[in-house]
């Protein structure tokens, strides 16, 4: 354990000289800041645009600060993701560094373990970091919201993410290949999505946490209709582990 928690301390601070930590977290609070912003001023801009008809458009309320936001952690914040930690093992193998740390006594679950607890801990961190910043703006710029189930919304993205890193930390244990990592995780990621076409998979399917949220702010769903994703998409996440880990014992360094 000792072994364990050094070794995520060593890969956090290669995280933060590899400008990972700081690239992720100014993503986040870029889509933080630009979501309400988007939100309030969309309807001047369409109004200034002359298409020859008339349409009537509404005043932005919270809920499009709030669409805003889902749509782009949804649609970009994955592929930030993939791309940011796809080479994580394959690099520390390639370089030779995991042998190296094998040398010392560091046992091959917990080096898995904590490459996903290090990346985890950046992902929480950023992520809740921009999440409070987004509810700030939004407050000074739409002072009346009033979000349904704020804290469940957006720990359902939150635990989404969480997996796909799980996803990619499996991906990098079956080949070496930082490419072949990203092909495998995105298509893993679009899998789930095509599934979630068929409505009676939906409540087995992670994307659902991806896809329930507005309904979840705006009341239309609650907490009680998040139960089975949340648990199957818990379920998963260990799964992976446990695959990559016991994949990885038999990879020849």
């Amino acid at each position: 354990m000792k072994r364990y928690w050094i070794f995520t301390k060593k890969e956090l601070k290669e995280q933060w000289k590899n400008y990972k930590l700081i690239v992720l977290g100014c993503v986040l609070l870029v889509f933080a800041m630009l979501s309400p912003v988007l939100a309030k001023i969309m309807p001047e801009i369409f109004k200034t645009i002359d298409m020859g008809v008339q349409f009537v458009i509404p005043d932005p309320t919270y809920v499009d600060a709030y669409g805003q936001f889902f749509k782009n952690m949804n649609q970009t914040i994955m592929i930030v993701i993939v791309f940011l930690f796809s080479g994580n093992i394959a690099q520390e193998i390639n370089r030779g560094t995991a042998a190296m740390m094998f040398s010392k006594g560091l046992s091959r679950p917990a080096f898995v373990l904590s490459k996903f607890t290090a990346e985890c801990l950046i992902w929480t961190f950023s992520y809740w970091l921009s999440v409070g910043v987004f509810w700030g703006y939004t407050q000074y710029l739409f002072p009346d919201q009033t979000p349904e189930n704020f804290f469940i919304a957006m720990f359902c993205l939150w635990l989404l993410i969480s997996f796909i890193l799980a996803v990619i930390n499996l991906a990098s244990v079956i080949s070496n290949q930082s490419y072949i990592t990203m092909i495998l995780s995105g298509s893993v990621i679009m899998v789930f999505y095509i599934a979630s076409a068929f409505p009676k998979l939906t409540d087995y399917l992670p994307t659902t946490l991806g896809n329930i949220n507005m309904e979840l702010i705006t009341g239309v769903k609650g907490t009680g209709d998040i139960v089975i994703p949340v648990l199957v998409t818990a379920g998963l996440t260990i799964t992976c582990l446990l695959a990559a880990i016991a994949l990885f014992q038999k990879k020849q360094i």
